[in-house]
């Protein structure tokens, strides 16, 4: 067509195929409307496309455990070219969207993840979508993803977050955050009449989080 030419009506006009675009590609990733998130969560952990995947899930406090048997064997298969088999867990609050309950509130929920670098990519291990930040829930997302085939990691680099180091320590040492530090102190010491026994796993903190702490503080004595 040129310009000014009269455009005609069966032609579609933009928005009308962007939705159309939209719908095509939900469809192609298996996305559709729902009118309750939950039952449809609760209706995919026993189709047979996602069998196996969903492993855990909580109405009231929300929670939802996730991975396939996919990310088990790659992870694995990955120990036997990686001893250590470094892990990252991390939780971001951005991506997930908040489901408001009966009395309006709109509790915080966090998308936790756990990947390890694998032949120079990200391999994501087992996920957790959860209103409940605390050490038990994080403990017995850690160790049912234990439970279900994942090996015990020598490393893991967490962030700051208190529940999550505590949570870190008892999956993969079988002790609470305060005796592995107690436990790394000894060991240490060099003049230690004390015999210990060293942590399975070394827990790491991520120096990037640590950065942005001190970004937020020195912004925060400017203004």
């Amino acid at each position: 067509m040129d310009f000014e030419d009269v455009i005609s009506a069966n032609i579609p006009s933009e928005e009308v195929v962007r939705k159309a675009k939209q719908e095509t590609r939900d469809k192609d990733l298996g996305l559709f409307k729902v009118k309750s998130a939950l039952t449809s969560v609760w209706n995919i952990k026993y189709g047979l496309e996602f069998a196996g995947c969903i492993h855990e899930i909580s109405l009231d406090k929300f929670f939802l455990m996730y991975w396939t048997p996919t990310q088990l064997y790659l992870y694995n298969k990955f120990l036997k070219e990686d001893y250590v088999g470094i892990i990252t867990i991390d939780a971001t609050g951005s991506l997930v969207k908040q489901i408001p309950k009966p009395d309006g509130s709109k509790p915080v929920v966090y998308l936790y993840q756990a990947v390890c670098g694998y032949r120079q990519k990200i391999l994501p291990l087992f996920q957790l979508i959860s209103e409940k930040h605390d050490t038990n829930t994080l403990t017995y997302w850690i160790r049912g993803w234990i439970r279900s085939g994942g090996s015990c990691s020598k490393q893991v680099v967490t962030d700051y977050s208190r529940a999550l180091l505590n949570a870190t320590s008892l999956a993969f040492n079988n002790m609470d955050l305060k005796t592995y530090i107690e436990t790394c102190i000894v060991l240490d010491s060099k003049t230690s009449s004390v015999l210990v026994n060293p942590p399975r796993c070394t827990i790491r903190l991520d120096i990037s989080h640590f950065i942005n702490m001190v970004r937020l503080v020195i912004r925060k004595q400017r203004w």
